[in-house]
C-alpha cells in the first residue's frame, strides 16, 4: 500500500512538472509571436524645420601615398577621385534640421546629399568618406562627427581642415566638427 501512494504521488508530481513545463513553453510561444508578429509602424515624416549655411570640409592627403575617394553609391556620373600625396579636396555640405514627429519632438541633422559632395554620405548621425588607401583595394571610413553647431548662420562657409597623416582607427571620428556640443 505504501509503495502504491508513493508511486502515485511520484505520479502527480510528475503530471505537475510536466503541466507546468507545458505552460511554460506556452507562455515561451505565445511571447515570442507578440514581439515577432507584424507591428504598427510609425509612417510619419520628419518636418524639416532649418537648414545650415553651406561649409565645407578640406581633407589634405598627408599620408605619403595615394587616396582614392569613393563617391556614394547610386550618385550618377560621379567617379572615384584620387588626391596625390600632399592633395587637397573641398567636399562642400549642407545639413538640413529635421524635427521627428514623436512625442519628444527630437531633432536630426540630415546630409542634403542634392547640395553636397558626392564623396559625402551619412550613417547614422555621423558623416563619412569612403576611401582607399594607397595600392589597397578595400575601403575605409573615415568617420566625421556633426553637431548642431553647423546650423549657425556665423558658419556660412566654414572650412574645415581634415589632415590625414595614416588610415583612420575604426569607429573613431578622424574629425568633430562641433567640439564644444
Amino acid at each position: 500500500m505504501m509503495k502504491q501512494a508513493q508511486v502515485h504521488t511520484s505520479m502527480k508530481t510528475h503530471l505537475t512538472l510536466f503541466s507546468i513545463a507545458q505552460r511554460g513553453m506556452l507562455l515561451l510561444s505565445l511571447t515570442a509571436l507578440s514581439c515577432c508578429g507584424p507591428h504598427s509602424v510609425d509612417q510619419r515624416r520628419n518636418d524639416p524645420v532649418g537648414e545650415s549655411p553651406e561649409q565645407s570640409i578640406v581633407l589634405e592627403n598627408a599620408t605619403g601615398a595615394k587616396l582614392v575617394l569613393m563617391p556614394r553609391p547610386g550618385q550618377p556620373g560621379a567617379k572615384p577621385l584620387t588626391l596625390a600625396p600632399g592633395g587637397k579636396q573641398e567636399l562642400p555640405f549642407i545639413l538640413t534640421d529635421e524635427e521627428n514627429q514623436s512625442p519628444n519632438r527630437e531633432h536630426e541633422l540630415i546630409l542634403n546629399e542634392a547640395k553636397s559632395s558626392p564623396y559625402l554620405v551619412q550613417k547614422d548621425t555621423d558623416l563619412q568618406v569612403l576611401a582607399r588607401f594607397g595600392a589597397e583595394t578595400s575601403r575605409d571610413t573615415i568617420r566625421i562627427e556633426v553637431g548642431r553647431c553647423v546650423l549657425a548662420d556665423a558658419n556660412r562657409g566654414k572650412q574645415y581642415p581634415l589632415r590625414l597623416k595614416e588610415r583612420p582607427e575604426a569607429g573613431i571620428p578622424s574629425l568633430d566638427l562641433c567640439p564644444d556640443d
